[in-house]
């Protein structure tokens, strides 16, 4: 990945004003985790945001920094940044027409890890090699030397855990391993993220795991 987009990336969040952040509808464990994430590095750098999810969150992932702070609502789209992370199609944000016809000067960073379907962002940060959205935001994170600290480990680790199956699926790669060993070595609970993920899970994920 060219670690410019990178910077491209955080000067576009630094020199915005109102940032939305949101995700698809029926958000999985990675989505939850680059929202919060992204919510956690918008709130260390003292910006004004709002998280937006068409669907309600699964309080099962209730140990996430930021969690509380998603809506399904918005009293006006006049966000000069709108950040979609895991996101594979604009049209599961719900937000296609807002997003679409957007007015000149509003700006949309995408951040994603599944294969591109469409362009409509104006900056595109896609790996679709990386295990999670998660890992490419560690990548945005350590170019642009921001220090990880606890909460966003715990999402980081969180994202990687989810989306890999604990390690079983074949997206998990040496470096995926080797971020996750970093987070804990940073402060991500690993008994709470597993508590809750794993060992915690409804009937009907019982269900379709079977």
């Amino acid at each position: 990945m060219d670690a410019s987009l990178y910077i491209k990336a955080f000067n576009l969040i630094k020199n915005s004003k109102n940032i939305l952040v949101t995700t698809h509808e029926q958000p999985d464990g990675d989505a939850l985790s680059s929202v919060c994430l992204m919510a956690e590095i918008l709130s260390q750098a003292g910006k004004k945001y709002r998280l937006y999810c068409y669907s309600e969150v699964n309080q099962q992932y209730g140990f996430l920094p930021h969690l509380e702070e998603f809506k399904n609502n918005y009293d006006n789209f006049d966000f000069d940044l709108i950040i979609v992370l895991d996101c594979g199609t604009v049209e599961r944000t719900k937000l296609e027409k807002e997003i679409l016809s957007r007015r000149p000067g509003q700006i949309v960073l995408e951040i994603d890890h599944h294969p591109k379907i469409k362009d409509y962002a104006d900056l595109e940060i896609r790996d679709s090699a990386g295990a999670a959205t998660t890992e490419i935001l560690y990548y945005f994170l350590r170019t642009n030397k921001l220090r990880i600290n606890k909460d966003m480990a715990s999402c980081i680790l969180t994202g990687i855990l989810t989306d890999t199956g604990n390690f079983l699926y074949p997206s998990t790669s040496p470096e995926t391993v080797n971020i996750a060993s970093e987070m804990l070595v940073k402060g991500a609970k690993l008994p709470q993220i597993m508590e809750n993920t794993w060992r915690n899970k409804s009937i009907a994920s019982m269900k379709t795991w079977g």
